[in-house]
């Protein structure tokens, strides 16, 4: 199963299957909600443990997932755990951070321990512009008190049984709330809250094993059961099944920011055991096999950017990692980094005094918006450099990378130059079926004096 299954008819925005009650017959739930139309599910986690499990579910099933500790599930809460909660928030299936929050009814740890675990949590959706889902059984006002008032990510209210007053708080904000099986019981406060809350602010949800619905209430409740759910919801709005579950669909897709024009665009991304830095979507040549004239990005990453990432949002996606953790940190871009010298700088001295390896993909052209100064100060910053060749000579460089400059084949090679000068260890690139004579550059390159990697063609 893949996402390739979308469109749907439900989104079951929280869904436990990690829990030991579906080892036995997961696939079978999955089916089973698949064919009832449930086509969406988000799948948060309790704990460090959770959150790998939950990951590996999401990435073979095609499902999305949420890497988190519940404050009723601090017991291995550490820095070092967290670490590796935001290297899971890092991978293409990741779609929010949680479940995280505070729980003032079972009180399993101090209060200020709670506190302290959610806004770390809260720290890393700011940091990534992840979502964030929330628990908040009993400390619902607590929970308003120290979410920021104007997040720059959604927030999602899991199961939220807030009075109208808190309530009313929370939809000033902006937040979702997540409405449960438990809409359907008898006395519902959230069948009441229903009234309160624009519809566009609903999502629909299981918090399977738990709260399953009417008529199966006291049994394992699975995703297959949201249908139920959305219906509820559909009666207190005095609306069509069919208005009502498009509208939930639509509230899902923009709470978790998965509509295909507002999918997050990765910043940083793990990959083949190295950490890749997307700093700009701008380039300053236009070659025909570009991938990005294919596709929005790789291995299940969007890596297109609707707009310049701000400084802010690369250097807080930075800090989200740990450079040491990988073989190297690559600054590459869904464009050429160099167009943004000074992140660009900033962002690779970041991963470099934290202990990262640091290198640079570039197509070699900065000499033609760097001074020569600029560019070895730049270089500076980097343990190695890949550059694309892709050409013999000047006539071939403009043909297989048109909108370089007049002179980009003497700034590629005079870059080049430099990056012998200064000794930075540089491998050379080509793209079989690029366009280029494949023999000649491979010539050309021993001429350097430096490696050559022909690549194969996408």
């Amino acid at each position: 199963m893949n996402r390739s299954h979308w469109p749907g008819l439900f989104f079951d925005t929280h869904c436990h299957l990690h829990f030991d009650d579906f080892r036995p017959d997961l696939e079978s739930v999955v089916g089973r909600a698949f064919d009832a139309g449930v086509r969406g599910i988000l799948v948060p986690s309790i704990d460090l443990s959770s959150s790998v499990r939950s990951s590996s579910i999401a990435r073979d099933f095609g499902l999305w997932s949420a890497a988190g500790f519940h404050p009723n599930h601090l017991e291995e809460a550490t820095e070092q755990a967290f670490e590796k909660l935001a290297c899971l928030s890092l991978l293409p299936q990741a779609a929010a951070v949680g479940e995280t929050g505070l729980d003032f009814y079972r009180d399993r740890f101090p209060r200020d321990v709670q506190s302290h675990w959610f806004q770390k949590h809260i720290g890393l959706s700011n940091d990534l512009a992840l979502p964030l889902v929330v628990h908040s059984r009993g400390a619902e006002e607590a929970v308003l008190d120290i979410l920021p008032v104007d997040p720059g990510f959604p927030v999602v209210l899991h199961s939220w049984c807030g009075s109208g007053e808190v309530t009313s708080r929370a939809v000033k904000r902006g937040f979702f709330f997540g409405v449960t099986g438990a809409v359907t019981y008898r006395k519902s406060e959230m069948a009441r809250n229903l009234g309160l809350i624009p519809r566009e602010m609903v999502l629909a949800e299981t918090d399977a094993p738990f709260l399953s619905p009417t008529p199966h209430r006291g049994g394992r409740n699975e995703p297959s059961h949201t249908t139920l759910t959305a219906a509820r919801i559909a009666l207190e709005w005095d609306l069509s099944l069919s208005e009502t579950f498009s509208i939930l669909w639509e509230n899902s897709l923009r709470a978790f920011r998965l509509a295909p024009g507002d999918r997050r665009t990765h910043l940083v991304y793990p990959m083949d055991g190295k950490l890749y830095v997307n700093i700009t979507g701008r380039c300053n040549a236009s070659c025909g096999f570009c991938v990005r004239n294919r596709q929005d990005g790789l291995e299940g990453y969007n890596l297109r950017h609707r707009s310049e990432p701000s400084r802010e949002a690369v250097l807080s996606a930075l800090s989200a990692t740990d450079p040491a953790g990988y073989d190297e940190v690559v600054f590459c871009g869904y464009g050429e980094p160099t167009m943004r010298p000074d992140l660009l700088c900033e962002a690779a001295e970041k991963a470099g005094s934290a202990g990262g390896r640091t290198r640079l993909n570039t197509n070699g052209l900065c000499l033609g918006h760097m001074t020569l100064p600029e560019t070895e100060a730049m270089l500076g910053r980097f343990d190695r450099v890949s550059i694309s060749l892709n050409a013999s000579g000047a006539a071939e460089h403009a043909r297989v990378c048109p909108g370089a400059s007049g002179d980009g084949w003497e700034n590629l090679m005079g870059f080049i130059r430099l990056v012998k000068k200064l000794a930075i260890p540089a491998l050379l690139t080509a793209v079989e079926g690029s366009g280029a004579d494949t023999p000649k550059v491979v010539a050309l390159a021993e001429r350097l004096e430096l490696p050559v990697l022909i690549r194969g063609g996408q």
